[in-house]
């Protein structure tokens, strides 16, 4: 398994917009990728607190071949301008 993450801190004025985008077109796209096993975007507890977005991926080439189409840098370019700074990208994967 192979999971993407990505921390955005979202403006507060373009949240609920955000929401939207990311529960009506962003995660069921990401769901119906070939090879993702999950994908969520979780709001923090904390006030101030960055989101979390994360996809897990059968591998990492399915993890690759999400990261680099033109599908995730559509939403990306969506995403980018409702933030207060730069995404933090980060990729993990399961110890076996």
């Amino acid at each position: 398994m192979h999971i993407r993450t990505a921390l955005i801190d979202v403006r507060k004025e373009r949240r609920d917009e955000c929401r939207r985008l990311y529960r009506d077109e962003i995660l069921p796209a990401m769901r119906e990728y070939t090879g993702n096993l999950f994908a969520h975007c979780m709001e923090p507890i904390e006030p101030g607190a960055p989101w979390l977005v994360m996809g897990g991926w059968v591998d990492r080439g399915a993890s690759d071949k999400y990261g680099a189409s033109a599908i995730r840098n559509k939403f990306a370019s969506l995403v980018k301008p409702m933030l207060e700074r730069d995404a933090i990208y980060r990729q993990y994967q399961a110890i076996e």
